[in-house]
């Protein structure tokens, strides 16, 4: 049981208690009950004293419950922490998208790297051309060094 739960119930008894004791004097003032045998005045210092309890643990629920609003979250304090959930949530996806973005950008830079890049492509056609040429004056050549 929480603090301002027990308080609650304290007060509730007390409250309880209260109206028992405000119940047998509107019994009396009627009236009823004839004669008190000088009981009115214990009867009237145990309301008093009573009272003062009541008055205590009111000052007491009063104190906690103020504490509790002090503490609680207001609506207001509510709408800015979704506010900063939702600006999270969405850095968090776009930061997701980008990750997934660079990752395909590597793969898409590593691919292109390994293509036949246009200067390669002359380097290997040069080469080319010079393996035939050679192939094909392999015998004027050759005859060049017989002379």
């Amino acid at each position: 049981m929480s603090t301002e739960e027990a308080l609650r119930e304290q007060f509730r008894s007390f409250s309880a208690k209260l109206d028992a004791e405000k119940q047998e004097i509107r019994h009396l003032e009627n009236g009823s009950g004839g004669n008190d045998n000088g009981g009115m005045d214990r009867r009237i210092t145990n309301l008093e004293s009573d009272m003062k309890a009541v008055k205590e643990t009111l000052t007491g629920i009063q104190v906690t419950l103020a504490e509790i609003k002090a503490s609680i979250a207001t609506k207001d304090d509510i709408s800015k922490l979704d506010i900063r959930l939702n600006t999270i949530e969405h850095t968090m996806a776009t930061s997701e998208s980008l990750a997934a973005s660079n990752t395909r950008l590597a793969v898409l830079d590593e691919r292109t790297t390994k293509l036949l890049t246009t200067r390669s492509a002359g380097v290997m056609m040069a080469l080319a051309i010079g393996a035939i040429t050679l192939v094909t004056r392999w015998h004027d050549i050759l005859s060049s060094f017989h002379r």
